[in-house]
């Protein structure tokens, strides 16, 4: 039992070692996937092997050993009675041997259960029931999957069992289709499922797919994961493995996508196949323990990516340098990692205690703890009666002569945030310097003080644009007075563009539907910036009533309002906004063509689905790349 402890705690540092070993060599070094499918072999097994290897071996690492003593059972003592003491006799008296002293030996308490056999059950139990789990999955597999029908089209299995020779795949594979998933599966050693669709796609797609899952059967990949899964469910304890498995599928799916362009000369058929499937898994499900064609989303965009740009075929490390690397890290992993061993216990040791009163040290610590608090309290006192002198100079220094004192005086209390000033700084709104008033209007929009509000209203009239804009983005602060919106949505018509921008901007703050015609109205001012933060502010309060008029600026003359106007659309799921998309698919503008795909991905309509497809041909490779990543998330 202590021997089989000590074995997982060994595999647990081993192969958390070998795991974050393979991680960073995976981010830093190893790029090509077949390394990476060595590198994350060599991790996720070498565990195992290292640490029965240091086991059997009893070798002593030069990062040290753990030891583990044994469990020791001691035996209960018997009590032994006292023994009666007789006269003595003329031959005890002639050996003259010492009475026996009395004996008296507590009989040992039973012992508690002991903690390695309920680790080891505790282990074993959580095992069992991971294990039971992965097979109700797979039974949940098999019904959905449904009954298996072998495919009955000649030309299809003709095709199959080809691809399955130059694989290196001996004999007939064994063809089924089903109507219980929607993905293409490799199963067991030679079995592919095919959902009923796949057989009407084009022939050059249906040859990629049937590659890619003949290169899974040829590289063993159903049969390792159906090993990677037991050793997740018996070796739960190490969260790293899921981490390590995941990433050797994702160099499987890479490496499979390889030896199809191989066979096919082009990675644009897989391209357009795995789009196809995407769009047949448009719902989403718990996942399966098979090896499918895309079911991992976020890393079909990437497959995609890399076959539409040609570069689905690598260069290949030598196998040779590959396994030498890997056995490399595995002894060096012997030699280096920890180990817990277990040794016999040894004999206990008895301490005396010690019998030292207390009641000195208990009292220095009580004394200690209140002076602590005394010190602490005078402290306040005096940080609380110097913070007020502090602010009451600062108040008096608003009315001096020199402006810079006074621009000083008001920074400063905006930045001691006291409440204690806000009558100060409402006056000083009405300072002759335009500086001294925008740092007032600055720190009262930092208190959120209702008392400000007054002020803030009448700095909106202030002679001086900034400090209309600052006034604006202060009353922004107060989003739940209504009559603070009601003094924005009045100076939607001021004579600065700055302003306007910024009183739009302010009134989104508020969610008040009221703020929706003022912004419909912004939406045509002169202003660039003013119409972009309509746009938004229209966007953020859901105002599908204005659809029309934010459509109406997918033509407008600035590049960041048609900008913005894309990403409304895909915000506002607008379906009717499809084809002014499709237009700015060739706008002249990078980020207009990519909000624009961007939008597209949020329309769930089978329409903006076509124009995703159609723009997998565009001439601009970051459109392409765009629209790969939004049918992958689809």
């Amino acid at each position: 039992m202590t021997m089989l402890l000590a074995w997982l705690a060994t595999y647990t540092i081993h192969s958390s070692a070998l795991l974050i070993a393979a991680w960073l060599l995976h981010r830093t070094v190893v790029r090509a996937p077949a390394a990476r499918d060595v590198l994350w072999r060599a991790a996720l097994v070498g565990g195992l092997l290292t640490a029965s290897l240091q086991t059997m071996l009893s070798w002593r690492p030069l990062g040290g050993v753990v030891p583990v003593s044994r469990v020791q059972t001691v035996a209960p003592i018997r009590e032994v009675a006292p023994l009666s003491v007789r006269a003595p006799s003329r031959v005890d008296q002639a050996v003259a041997r010492p009475a026996p002293a009395a004996v008296s030996v507590r009989r040992a308490a039973p012992a508690a259960l002991p903690w390695r056999l309920m680790s080891v059950a505790l282990w074993a139990a959580t095992a069992a029931g991971l294990l039971i789990r992965l097979v109700a999955r797979r039974r949940r597999l098999s019904r959905e999957l449904g009954p298996r029908e072998p495919v009955s089209h000649p030309e299809v299995i003709a095709l199959a069992n080809r691809l399955g020779r130059e694989a290196g795949l001996g004999g007939a594979l064994q063809l089924t289709r089903v109507s219980g998933t929607m993905s293409p599966m490799a199963l067991g050693a030679r079995e592919i499922c095919l959902p009923a669709v796949a057989l009407d796609v084009p022939v050059e797609e249906l040859e990629a797919l049937l590659a890619h899952e003949v290169a899974h059967l040829a590289r063993r990949d159903p049969l390792w994961l159906g090993g990677l899964n037991l050793l997740e469910c018996v070796a739960f304890f190490q969260p790293l493995n899921r981490f390590g498995r995941r990433r050797l599928m994702e160099a499987a799916e890479y490496l499979c996508d390889d030896w199809v362009v191989e066979r096919t000369g082009s990675g644009r058929p897989l391209a357009g196949c795995l789009v196809r499937v995407a769009e047949w898994i448009d719902t989403a499900r718990r996942p399966l323990p098979v090896v499918g064609m895309a079911e991992h989303r976020s890393q079909l965009v990437a497959r995609i990516h890399r076959l539409l740009e040609d570069r689905g075929m690598t260069i290949r490390p030598k196998k040779t340098w590959m396994l030498l690397g890997a056995v490399g890290l595995l002894a060096t992993t012997v030699v280096v990692a920890p180990a817990v061993v277990v040794r016999r216990p040894q004999a206990p040791t008895v301490s005396e205690t010690s019998n030292t009163p207390k009641s000195e040290k208990m009292l220095l610590t009580k004394l200690s703890s209140t002076l602590a608090r005394v010190q602490h309290e005078v402290i306040r006192q005096v940080a609380d009666t110097t913070h007020a002198a502090i602010i009451a100079a600062l108040i008096e220094a608003l009315k001096d002569e020199d402006v810079q004192v006074r621009r000083a005086a008001a920074q400063s209390l905006g930045n001691r945030e006291d409440r204690r000033a806000v009558p100060a700084l409402a006056q000083a709104l009405k300072d002759p310097d335009t500086e001294v008033r925008m740092h007032a209007i600055e720190a009262l929009a930092s208190f959120e003080d209702p008392r400000a509000i007054d002020g803030l209203i009448a700095a909106l009239r202030d002679e001086s644009a900034e400090v209309r804009e600052h006034a604006a983005e202060g009353l922004s602060h107060f989003d739940k007075e209504p009559r603070a919106a009601d003094a924005l949505a009045s100076r939607l018509d001021d004579s600065s563009p700055e302003v306007r921008a910024k009183v739009a901007q302010a009134l989104v703050e508020f969610h008040d539907n009221r703020a929706i015609p003022a912004l419909m109205k912004s939406l045509s001012d002169r202003d660039a910036e003013t119409r972009q933060q309509a746009v938004r502010g229209l966007t953020e309060l859901k105002a599908t009533s204005a659809l029309p008029a934010i459509m109406d600026r997918a033509a407008d003359e600035n590049a960041d309002v048609r900008q913005s106007v894309a990403h409304a659309l895909g915000e506002l799921q607008a379906n009717q906004a499809v084809p002014a998309l499709k237009k700015m698919l060739e706008d002249p503008s990078s980020d207009v063509r990519e909000a624009a795909i961007e939008a597209l991905s949020e329309i769930r309509d089978r329409a903006a689905i076509d124009v995703l497809v159609v723009a997998l041909k565009a001439k601009d490779p970051n459109v392409r790349r765009r629209a790969a990543a939004a049918l992958g998330e689809r």
